[in-house]
């Protein structure tokens, strides 16, 4: 077997454009390299073209070839397809400083190391599949997704692109260009796991406010019920109030009959032989008995005016005409105490303080 060496690009000064120096020539590391495996080592003047193939071409088993720097080169930093066709003529296998970082293996670990093995076990047999396919040509995908074995352990997850290389001699190369997209991979499962779990709030809160709408349609409803039946119990109260209002008018015509009939014939044969005073009141008392039935005595003992039964009695008599001094006598009070029901009777009537004279206004209710 040859040995086959390329130049990779470095990082530093002299290294930042396509274009290198001859400080960037690769005839020291030959040498030393030559040092540390005890033999010869070549190296040729470029990494492609007719130099190195001839270079390549007159290679015997055991031999080693140091091609030159990458960085002479500016297809090396396109990834261009055809300059990495040029290389792949030239060796069976190539594996570049980055792919053995991003697995955390040296790169002579790499070249000595069956491919499948650094694939996860899970994703083996499908690459095998698919490149067997390729090498057929079947149509396969040219980029997809799978785990690759990192030195410690850890699974890798890798977008590679393959491309089908036609080699001049010999069966088809195949070229891979891989990127780790681990934390790609890991954001997009969160966004997946972040996106289920939104739906499921989403759905969980939608059968709460469903449930709730349910809830709120049934108050509704037993509201409607509460308020149809409230109505139907409104009217039967104003059935039993309109029932009332014709009772008390019954009994208002019966106790007016009454008064006609009983009370004033005998209160009329009392004020025969009454004189004075005592006349005076029989007078009084039978204006009242005829007022029963009218709207006056209703008037007075409104609960609005708030009068008490003494003051009813007073305003009475104040009605018919009777002075204070009438008034204590028939109630056996004094005048001063009349004098003050009657100042008291003036404010429940609004009229204290004004000129309005209250056996008017008790005569006009």
């Amino acid at each position: 077997m040859n040995f086959i060496g390329i130049g990779i690009r470095q990082r530093g000064a002299g290294f930042n454009t396509p274009h290198a120096s001859d400080d960037a020539r690769l005839k020291p590391v030959a040498e030393r390299l030559s040092a540390l495996l005890g033999a010869p080592v070549a190296c040729s003047r470029d990494c492609v073209g007719a130099e190195a193939e001839t270079a390549v071409a007159a290679l015997r088993d055991g031999q080693v070839l140091l091609l030159e720097n990458l960085r002479f080169h500016a297809e090396e930093e396109r990834n261009d397809p055809a300059f990495a066709k040029q290389l792949a003529d030239l060796a069976d296998i190539y594996v570049n400083d980055a792919f053995c970082r991003m697995l955390g293996y040296r790169r002579s670990k790499v070249m000595g190391t069956k491919c499948f093995s650094l694939v996860a076990p899970d994703h083996r047999e499908i690459l095998r599949e698919r490149m067997a396919k390729r090498l057929a040509g079947e149509q396969v995908p040219s980029r997809y997704f799978f785990q690759a074995l990192a030195r410690d352990g850890r699974k890798i997850d890798i977008e590679v692109a393959i491309s089908l290389l036609d080699m001049n001699s010999g069966p088809p190369a195949i070229l891979g260009i891989y990127r780790d997209v681990t934390e790609q991979r890991r954001m997009e499962r969160e966004l997946i796991e972040y996106k289920s779990r939104l739906e499921r709030m989403v759905k969980e809160r939608t059968a709460q406010l469903a449930t709730a709408n349910r809830d709120l349609k049934r108050l509704i409803a037993e509201r409607k019920r509460n308020e149809a039946a409230l109505e139907r119990k409104n009217v039967a109260l104003q059935e039993i109030l309109d029932r009332i209002n014709v009772e008390k008018d019954r009994i208002k015509d019966d106790i007016a009959r009454n008064v006609e009939k009983l009370l004033l014939p005998a209160l009329w044969r009392l004020r025969r032989s009454a004189r004075g005073v005592e006349g005076a009141y029989l007078s009084s008392l039978e204006k009242n008995l005829k007022d029963l039935a009218s709207s006056f005595g209703r008037r007075v003992s409104a609960p609005g005016l708030s009068l008490s039964p003494r003051e009813i009695e007073v305003c009475n008599l104040v009605r018919n005409g009777l002075t204070s001094k009438d008034i204590a006598g028939s109630l056996g009070v004094s005048q001063k105490t009349i004098c003050r029901h009657r100042d008291n009777i003036r404010k429940k009537l609004k009229i204290s303080g004004r000129r309005v004279n209250l056996v008017s206004r008790l005569q006009s209710l």
